[in-house]
């Protein structure tokens, strides 16, 4: 009766070409981060006789459109550490959670501008305890907000990034999520390890919509970035491809693994 072996060479072959093979693909994982990480913050700022006033502390992030009260203007900023991240960014989510209980009398859908805010620009460490309709960044406290013009509503330190439509039968703790390639390649074009995004209603009503902040810790605004972490250098990879090899040991006509 005849026995089949398998050749040394052909079985070392096999387990190199596998070794490598699981070596050079690039992993992929997903971070999650909350604007309550690191040097992360939100707040929101508010026009008229509240243009001197702090938020950073409350619950919520509210956004409105002002409408003709000159007093109901609101911005959101949110800011995210980003040096937990490594690797080629894929994707990209932004998740609020909405806060209906606070909301301002929804009248219909709203629209939101998100606006990204530019790297290296100097108000990039804004502080969340002191930011306000003054010396916000990317905002010229001069300028009118006109939700017809949304561009209008930030200086050339930032960049419109896409917008997210928000129902008006919105219940409290639903999730608005924003995502696209202008938002994965403002994520990826970063240098400092923060991100700022600026979230504006663009809906010309006397209304508005508000999200929790980082003060509901279980509801804080969330990124989702999907990141591929690139394979290992050759030569790294040759390395541990040895270390990693099985030795075949042929004993007696038979072929035994042995794994070092």
């Amino acid at each position: 009766m005849m026995r089949s072996r398998t050749p040394l060479s052909l079985t070392v072959a096999f387990l190199a070409s596998a070794g490598l093979s699981i070596l050079m693909s690039a992993q992929a994982r997903a971070v999650e981060i909350t604007t309550a990480d690191g040097i992360g913050a939100d707040a929101h700022i508010r026009s008229g006789v509240h243009e001197d006033d702090n938020f950073g502390t409350e619950g919520i992030v509210e956004t409105k459109s002002g409408g003709a009260n000159g007093d109901n203007y609101r911005k959101g900023y949110y800011r995210f550490d980003l040096s937990s991240l490594s690797g080629t960014i894929s994707s990209a989510t932004l998740t609020l959670v909405s806060n209906v209980a606070s909301t301002f009398n929804p009248a219909s859908d709203h629209t939101y501008a998100v606006y990204g805010l530019n790297d290296g620009t100097s108000k990039e460490g804004w502080d969340e305890s002191m930011i306000d309709w003054t010396d916000a960044p990317a905002h010229d406290p001069n300028v009118p907000h006109n939700p017809s013009l949304p561009a209008n509503t930030v200086t050339a330190d930032a960049t419109l990034l896409g917008t997210i439509t928000v129902a008006q039968n919105t219940l409290d703790g639903d999730l608005q999520t924003f995502s696209g390639i202008a938002l994965v390649n403002f994520l990826a074009s970063d240098t400092d390890d923060r991100a700022t995004l600026i979230l504006i209603d663009t809906t010309p009503l006397l209304a508005g919509q508000n999200f929790a902040s980082k003060e509901t810790a279980a509801s804080a605004p969330k990124l989702t970035v999907l990141t591929a972490i690139p394979a290992l250098p050759l030569l790294g990879m040759a390395a541990l491809v040895g270390s990693m090899l099985a030795v075949v040991v042929v004993i007696g006509g038979r072929a035994r693994l042995r794994v070092q």
